[in-house]
């Protein structure tokens, strides 16, 4: 565990202030931290509860061990190596990005969020996504073959274009009907008309 001294510096070097070091080493930020973009392989401090933004993306992060537990605000972890959720964020606040990573899974992300951003991994499965999603939802250029475990609820846009998701599976499905295919899924028209056509005459 490091030395009171050596947090403080921290915190200064990355200019954190409003902060409380609680008696296991970690901190407590009322505001926001912005690590982001400093060639960070690891976090430099152990954070508990940050009162608003966490971002520590566009590093070269390949764990998020140190993330706090609590963020009030948006988490952003993109653009890094990680390759899981392991040590993000129970409970988000506002958004959520681990987009442009090489994650495989969604486990320990958080169950609830405004906006949620996972594209550009190496996703074959939403499994663990968040259930509950008051924004857009955007898992782009992945490699999910399933519609299984989306989210129960998704308030703003979905986004699922570049995947391995096969349009028989889906075009008559609940969730077509919630959703414009052509727009989620970058399916045209004319596939889709075709696809329901060779479904029925089968």
């Amino acid at each position: 565990m490091k030395t009171e001294i050596e947090i403080r510096r921290e915190c200064e070097k990355f200019d954190i202030t409003n902060y409380i070091i609680n008696d296991d080493g970690s901190i407590d930020v009322d505001g926001s931290v912005i690590i982001s973009n400093t060639e960070l392989t690891s976090l430099p401090i152990r954070f508990n509860i940050v009162s608003e933004d966490f971002d520590c993306g566009r590093n070269k992060l390949t764990t998020l061990e140190g993330c706090p537990k609590e963020v009030g605000g948006s988490f952003y972890c993109d653009d890094n190596d990680l390759t899981s959720l392991e040590y993000s964020p129970i409970l988000v606040g506002d958004n959520f990005s681990c987009a442009l990573n090489k994650i495989t899974s969604l486990e320990y992300c958080p169950a609830e969020t405004n906006d949620f951003d996972c594209a550009a991994n190496k996703l074959t499965t939403l499994e663990y996504c968040p259930k509950e999603v008051w924004g857009y939802f955007n898992c782009n250029s992945n490699e999910i073959n399933t519609i299984k475990y989306f989210p129960n609820n998704i308030d703003g846009n979905f986004h699922c274009r570049k995947n391995r998701i096969v349009l028989e599976d889906i075009v008559f499905s609940e969730f077509a009907k919630n959703f414009d295919l052509t727009q989620s899924f970058g399916f045209s028209e004319n596939e889709i008309r075709m696809t329901k056509i060779k479904i029925i005459t089968s």
